[in-house]
């Protein structure tokens, strides 16, 4: 990308987004200030926190490196937004805030970073809220980089994870003409996230690398109950169209050839599930009248088959169980099976006998 000192390196901005997370804040910035390879600038943006954010950023703001933003809660959109717009560097991260990097992230990425590429992401430990680290990455699978993504995506209807937002890593030049969202139903509290919407636009507009290496530590505060969202169903079913508008947003803006593109494109086994459990719980309120048992029966049995290096053996054993019960279960029983989190159970006795739970330190 133009504006790179190849004698001083690539500059790399991060742009740290907080929303009451006083308690991991500390840890945050210290990890971005610790890096082997420093950043070009921290850009802080406090988003209206009510905590004691406001009185911890204080100890940073006559740091040379550190940008201090304080507004009125607008949300992580916003946020980050705003962050990216002031950004001066080659490359920026956006990093949520109770996130953190290893000291050689930077390093890493800046050996990678090159002017053909518009995002280079890589994966994460995940750890707790506490900073006990579990026995997982996130994404858990190989990344891939631009021609073998766009392959297996735009064609053959597959499906590639990619990690969550504090590590992507995109070229400021491209990101300048690219917004976070085009839509206000495309949001993160509709169920459609920033990160998603910028990775599918890098893929679509650019080229992107994923780089193999554990650099970051990304924090699940409850680590494998991933059924709050979808407790509510209104919110599912607004999660399904959320995703359905972006992907069709994205292949407006994009003016990619219907003929070209599998009609699973970036459909992936979330979106068939929640879509199947939607019609099963309560079909008169269901997003898709033309939606069948046994036509998302298919769709989510071919989704789970391309899903790339995200699910071992037991896991897809465990998804093709949930969704023949799905196929037979009366109206809504299923969903109240699901609700008691039986295989979430199961896996956290499992975790708690044999993971490490030495915690992570910057």
């Amino acid at each position: 990308m133009t504006g790179m000192n190849e004698k001083a390196g690539p500059k790399i901005s991060i742009v740290i987004a907080n929303y009451n997370y006083g308690r991991y804040l500390r840890q945050c910035i210290d990890s971005c200030l610790s890096q082997t390879y420093p950043p070009h600038e921290i850009i802080v943006v406090d988003d209206g926190s009510t905590d004691d954010s406001r009185i911890i950023l204080k100890e940073y703001e006559s740091h040379p490196l550190v940008k201090l933003i304080l507004q009125d809660n607008q949300g992580q959109e916003a946020a980050l937004q705003g962050g990216f717009d002031l950004c001066s560097g080659d490359w920026v991260l956006g990093l949520d805030s109770d996130d953190f990097y290893f000291p050689d992230c930077l390093e890493t990425v800046a050996d990678v970073v090159d002017r053909d590429y518009v995002l280079v992401y890589f994966k994460a430990q995940t750890v707790d809220a506490d900073g006990r680290k579990h026995g997982s990455t996130v994404p858990s699978g190989t990344l891939l980089c631009d021609d073998k993504i766009k392959e297996l995506w735009i064609t053959k209807g597959h499906h590639h994870s990619f990690p969550p937002q504090s590590f992507n890593c995109y070229a400021c030049e491209w990101l300048r003409s690219h917004r976070i969202h085009p839509h206000e139903v495309i949001c993160m509290k509709n169920g459609f996230s920033c990160d998603r919407y910028m990775q599918l636009q890098a893929v679509i507009s650019g080229k992107v690398k994923g780089l193999n290496r554990v650099l970051g530590a990304y924090r699940l505060h409850n680590l494998g109950d991933n059924t709050q969202k979808r407790i509510n169903l209104q919110a599912l079913r607004m999660a399904v169209l959320s995703h359905d508008l972006a992907v069709a947003h994205l292949k407006k803006k994009a003016d990619l050839p219907t003929k070209s593109l599998h009609p699973s494109f970036q459909l992936d086994h979330f979106y068939w599930f929640h879509r199947m459990l939607s019609l099963v719980t309560d079909t008169s309120r269901h997003t898709h009248p033309k939606d069948t048992r046994w036509t998302l029966l298919q769709a989510n049995l071919a989704s789970e088959s391309k899903c790339i290096g995200q699910h071992n053996l037991a896991e897809k054993i465990i998804n093709y169980i949930k969704l023949l019960l799905l196929f037979v279960l009366p109206e809504g029983l299923f969903f109240q099976i699901y609700l008691f989190r039986p295989i979430y159970r199961t896996k956290k006795w499992f975790k708690k006998c044999s993971v490490n739970n030495r915690k992570i330190s910057v």
